[in-house]
Parts: C-alpha cells; sequence; structure tokens
C-alpha cells in the first residue's frame, strides 16, 4: 500500500470513531470497552449456609456495636485488592441510571454517593462539609477525588462512590462487588457442594444479629450441640454485626476439616463452640408420609436435580395411595428459575404459564411448565418470611392456578433478579433488572405471597412432633 492510500485509510478511520463516539455517548462508549464476561445469573440462592435477607426479626444481642465497614481497610487490615478509576464509576453511574428495572431520579443516585463518601471521611476523621455543595452530574467524582485524595486513599474514594451510587437504587439484592467478593459469589451460585457447619441462617437488617433458623441433622454444627434459635454474635473472633450475610457465609465456610469458633447467645447465656467445617451436599428433596395418607416433601433448594429427585419420591407416595400432599417451602432461599418451572411441571399441563418477568419499560418474558403432570391430590404449600425467589414463583403459580393452598405466614418478597457483569479489574456489579409476577399478575417483589390459612411459624419446633404449620395442614387435608 502506497503512502496516499495509508493516509486515506488513517483519515477514513478517524472518521469513523468520530462517527462512533457521536453514535456512543462517552458513557455507552465505557459500558462497550469496559465490560468483560457478562454473567447472567438469575435468581441463584446464596447456599445452605444462608438465607438473605428474611423479614423475620430479633431482638439485638447485648454486648454488639455497629462498626463503620471503612474501619477495616482504613486500619490496614483488610485490602480492597483493586485499583479503581474514573472510567469504572463513569460505567457504573451509567449501567445504575440505564439498566436497573426501575427508573431512578439521578440526584438520588448522587445523594447516594454523598452518603457513603460521607461515611467513609467520617470514619477517616476527616471533615465532609465540602461534599453537602458539590453539584450533581458526573463532575461529582473529580470533585471528590480533588477535595478529599489528599487526605484518603484514592481507591476507597473510588470504592464508596461505587457503593453509594448502587446504595441509591434503595435495592437490597444489588450491590458493588470487589473481586475479592466476586471469586466468592460466583463460586457460591457455582458449587455443588461446600465445606461448611450445616446450617441455615438468618439475618433481616444490617445491624441485626444473626439467628441461626436451622440445623441440619447431617452436619457438624448438630452434632457439636448447635441449636435452632441460637444466635451467632462472632466467628473466629470477629465482629459480625455490620457484615452481610454474603461475608458472614464466607466466614463460616473454609477449607475441609478445619474448625470455625462460635460465639453464641443462646437466651441470656453466652456459650462457645469449635465446630469442624465438613464438605456438605445437600439433597434438594426429602419425603414421608404422615398418618398412611398425606405425602409430606419437603424442598431445601431450587437445584437443577429438583424434578428427577421430587417425581421420584412423589410417584413413591402416589403408588402408596396418598390423598393429599404438603409441599414445605419454608425457609428455602429459592434457586435455579428452570428448577421452579420443571417442579411446576410436576403439578400443571406442559405449556402452563407460571411467571412472567418485566424490564424497564415494556419489555417481559414468560415461564412456561414442561415436563408430565404426575400430581392430581389436594395440595397445601408451607411458607414462611424465608421462603423466596424460586419457591415464590413455584408458590405462586400454584396458587393462582388453584392448584394449591398456602399455609404459614407471609412470604419474603424476593421477586426480582440480578444481572452480575464482571467489569475492569475483575469488580462486578450485581444489578435488579427484571420484577416476578405470578400468573394473576401479583408482583411479588418487596411484598411476598400471602397465606390463605395463616399459621405463626415457631423455628424451634418446625420439623419436630410440636410443628404448628405442619399440623395443621395435616388436619386441612385430612378433613
Amino acid at each position: 500500500m502506497n503512502i496516499a492510500n495509508r493516509l486515506i485509510a488513517a483519515y477514513l478511520l478517524i472518521v469513523s470513531l468520530f462517527v462512533l463516539t457521536l453514535t456512543y455517548p462517552h458513557e455507552k462508549l465505557l459500558n462497550r470497552f469496559q465490560e468483560v464476561s457478562p454473567v447472567i445469573i438469575d435468581i441463584k440462592d446464596a447456599g445452605p449456609d444462608t438465607v438473605e435477607p428474611a423479614v423475620k426479626t430479633t431482638p439485638a444481642a447485648s454486648g454488639t456495636s455497629a462498626a463503620n465497614p471503612y474501619e477495616s481497610y482504613l486500619s490496614g487490615a483488610k485490602k480492597l485488592g483493586v485499583s479503581l478509576s474514573f472510567d469504572l464509576c463513569e460505567n457504573v453511574l451509567y449501567r445504575v441510571k440505564n439498566d436497573f428495572v426501575d427508573e431512578i431520579n439521578p440526584t438520588v443516585i448522587y445523594t447516594g454517593i454523598k452518603n457513603e463518601v460521607s461515611s467513609l471521611l467520617k470514619c477517616a476523621g476527616v471533615d465532609s462539609s465540602e461534599l453537602k455543595n458539590m453539584p450533581d452530574g458526573e463532575e461529582i467524582f473529580t470533585g471528590i477525588l480533588t477535595s478529599y485524595g489528599d487526605k484518603v486513599d484514592r481507591d476507597l474514594l473510588f470504592y464508596a462512590c461505587l457503593k453509594g451510587m448502587v446504595k441509591g437504587t434503595a435495592d437490597r439484592h444489588s450491590d458493588f462487588l470487589t473481586p475479592e467478593e466476586y471469586t466468592a459469589f460466583v463460586k457460591r451460585t457455582q458449587e455443588e457442594s461446600y465445606s461448611g457447619i450445616g446450617i441455615r441462617i438468618s439475618k433481616p437488617e444490617k445491624s441485626s444479629p444473626v439467628e441461626i433458623i436451622e440445623v441440619f441433622d447431617s452436619g457438624p454444627a448438630y452434632a457439636a450441640g448447635i441449636r435452632k434459635g441460637d444466635v451467632i454474635i462472632g466467628i473466629d473472633q470477629t465482629d459480625i454485626i455490620q457484615m452481610t450475610l454474603n461475608q458472614i457465609s464466607e466466614l463460616l465456610r473454609g477449607k475441609e476439616n478445619s474448625k470455625v469458633k462460635l460465639a453464641i447467645l443462646r437466651e441470656s447465656e453466652k456459650l462457645s463452640f469449635d465446630v469442624p467445617r465438613r464438605k456438605m451436599k445437600m439433597r434438594a428433596v426429602q419425603g414421608r408420609i404422615i398418618n398412611n395418607k398425606i405425602g409430606y416433601i419437603r424442598i431445601d433448594g431450587f437445584k437443577e436435580e429438583i424434578n428427577g429427585e421430587f417425581r421420584q419420591e412423589y410417584e413413591k407416595m402416589a403408588n402408596a395411595g396418598i390423598k393429599g400432599l404438603i409441599l414445605d417451602l419454608r425457609n428455602n432461599p429459592g434457586g435455579l428459575v428452570i428448577a421452579a418451572r420443571d417442579l411446576c411441571g410436576c403439578f400443571l399441563p406442559r405449556d402452563t404459564e407460571i411467571a412472567t418477568f418485566k424490564r424497564r419499560g415494556d419489555e417481559k418474558r414468560k415461564i412456561y411448565t414442561s415436563g408430565r403432570k404426575i400430581v392430581f391430590v389436594p395440595v397445601i404449600i408451607l411458607i414462611n418470611p424465608n421462603t423466596a425467589s424460586s419457591a415464590e414463583i413455584t408458590a405462586g403459580a400454584l396458587k393462582d392456578h388453584g392448584v394449591a393452598k398456602l399455609l404459614g405466614e407471609k412470604s419474603r418478597g424476593k421477586g426480582s433478579v440480578q444481572r452480575t457483569v464482571r467489569l475492569e479489574g475483575g469488580c462486578a456489579l450485581k444489578l435488579t433488572i427484571e420484577k416476578i409476577f405470578t400468573p394473576s399478575g401479583f408482583g411479588i417483589n418487596a411484598v411476598g405471597l400471602s397465606p390463605d390459612i395463616e399459621v405463626a411459624t415457631d423455628y424451634k419446633k418446625m420439623g419436630t412432633a410440636e410443628d404448628a404449620q405442619l399440623d395443621r395442614a395435616v388436619k386441612v387435608l385430612s378433613e
């Protein structure tokens, strides 16, 4: 190629880039160029050690303190593990503004940034009064760095901005994740088994104590003497009061055969347990026949194998001539949407609508059953404040189609889908992009499903001979 042709080619390239810049505003260019390997995760559960977050509340444990989450970073005890940038902040800002399921007033996002940076500055002992006068807009990042970059670590300031803009959505399921948090998140959502202690926990609010709502009888926690209703007030001498459920779950898990030290509050008594971690693989479906005529099937999580396990368990009961079925979805954090689809297919004809997923605007998608219907007896579904996501999809669909009644307490209301996108440096943005509606058009998110028959949950008696919800369900189906 001669020099003239090369000059023409260079000129055409410059013109093409100029046109691209006009077509895609600066933030959209960031959106295109900084995204790395988008990961779509549809309502995956957080794992058997976690229920996040439940509606049930527990009085705060004495002796706990509300530590500022930035203390560990400022003290050097914890590292971000990544270098953050203006570009990343603008990229995340674009996504929050344009991809979040609801339209958001930009002022709310910038207020979230200011509030979060203020929290960081307060922890660092730095006056934050200049924040109030900073204008809304992308220039806020430059203003924050100019005013405080010589007083607080630059990456921590960017981190506070990123956390703040996501908090501005007021959506508890959206989050900005550091590389370490993202790696742990992917591991939790993809693993078939894990090394833990075999418990399920609830933490209604970030400042609430951590209550053990279930202890699996096959796990080491059960063998160590830990009980339902115990409150965890410390893990390996670490203050956990301001941690999220996912962070606490990571502390509970670890290398197989290693031990975790739990500080437990049992009523007014403080106890200490050294519990070994074991490889845990939970069976999704467990069942039995009550009084020789009522089938009882408990679903612990919505995993790929649920369809085969349920059909196998139910067909044994059907051959025994059961007259009714209790489907126990209490303390079920959810899992895969396809698992809910397959389970509903056991109760409903093929191609029956079970849910609608709606995005911002009019965009939506519907989910339909697959497989062969096998359940033809009356059904009662047990729900409580820890029944969430795919469990709520299932309960809502079967109720709307008239094949089941709900018994217990209102479900959690986790009726949304998050898209998790990996960004530069190994960080990630987990953002709610869809809300879920039952076949009748009822919106599950932040509301929950109301039971047809209300019976209070006694967590300590669940699964025992004194389980009031189970007892009431048996009586209703026996009438």
